[in-house]
């Protein structure tokens, strides 16, 4: 019924619908407000006696929870534990391995990680343990798909970059570290040395907000001299969200521009999706105000870096 506005109901054959979370938009009295939830990927747990499931419940930028199907209307919070990542980002993803295995995905300032860990529905926690995306190869990209093969106790990534096209990878290993790439996709006539692997630009706007940027130069390759003019990238959506992500069509746009001297400025202002629910909802009712600020600030930042030509945006 809006963003984060959910409700859970549970079908059973030859029981018919039971609801289990939230407030059905037919049984709401007029101006009812209500508080965003942002269910989703729940996962059947204890015997199909509770759900694990995701939520805005007690952290905006998500985190889990955990309902009791014989008490429908509580959702209790799980504790995750063993992030190694820094930046600002949300929850993207809860997944089942097998037993009491799950991975968890995070996307942080556009670039993805997803670990692997343990649910302690007890103590309601969860422990991640080990990390299979967002390290080494697979970092400061974007996981397109992953699955898992439990015969062979691998899994099957796809990944890609700002200057990489996808590829497919595998890792297995108790601590998931043997990494197998098994694609070679690239740009053809481009070796990748030339294209803008991007670096982070991210700025604190004009009321103390932090903005996630990122900014693509030219390769030092390509031999340009001098301050370079700027690109100012701006996604739509309003509410959405520029990724090093060569498989996305603005990715190569960005590419084109540096290869031909320009440096291109990606800031995902606020109304972006990718750092929690409030972030996003900052657009709600005020798109074109404070989010224009947002871009006419960061204007004045790129005129003080030694190797940028705002003048020439």
């Amino acid at each position: 019924f809006g963003v984060g506005d959910n409700v859970l109901y549970r079908w059973r054959k030859g029981q018919g619908i039971d609801l289990l979370y939230g407030d059905p938009i037919e049984d709401r009295a007029p101006g009812q407000v209500t508080t965003p939830n942002s269910i989703g990927n729940a996962q059947f747990v204890d015997g199909n006696k509770g759900l694990l499931l995701m939520t805005s419940l007690f952290e905006d930028t998500f985190g889990l929870g955990y309902l009791d199907t014989g008490a429908p209307g509580e959702i209790r919070e799980v504790k995750t534990t063993g992030t190694k990542h820094k930046g600002a980002g949300e929850m993207v993803m809860l997944e089942h391995v097998k037993e009491n295995r799950y991975t968890v995905e995070y996307n942080i300032d556009g670039s993805s990680w997803l670990y692997e860990g343990t649910f302690d529905k007890d103590a309601l926690t969860m422990k991640l343990d080990n990390i299979i995306c967002g390290e080494g190869k697979l970092q400061a990209g974007v996981l397109q798909a992953h699955t898992y093969d439990s015969a062979s106790d691998r899994y099957t990534i796809s990944f890609s970059t700002a200057a990489s096209p996808t590829q497919i990878y595998t890792t297995e290993g108790s601590d998931r570290k043997k990494l197998v790439q098994h694609t070679d996709e690239r740009v053809l006539g481009i070796p990748e040395s030339l294209l803008s692997q991007g670096e982070d630009a991210s700025y604190t706007s004009f009321d103390g907000l932090r903005i996630s940027a990122r900014l693509y130069l030219p390769a030092e390759e390509l031999g340009y001299k001098g301050k370079r003019p700027v690109v100012y990238y701006i996604h739509g959506g309003p509410q959405g969200q520029e990724r090093p992500d060569f498989s996305w069509f603005s990715m190569p746009i960005i590419q084109f521009l540096a290869l031909n001297g320009f440096a291109v400025f990606v800031p995902n202002v606020r109304g972006s999706t990718g750092y929690g629910l409030s972030f996003s909802k900052h657009v709600e009712r005020d798109w074109g105000g404070k989010d224009v600020q947002d871009h006419m600030y960061s204007l004045e930042l790129l005129g003080k870096d030694e190797r940028l030509d705002p003048s020439r945006a």
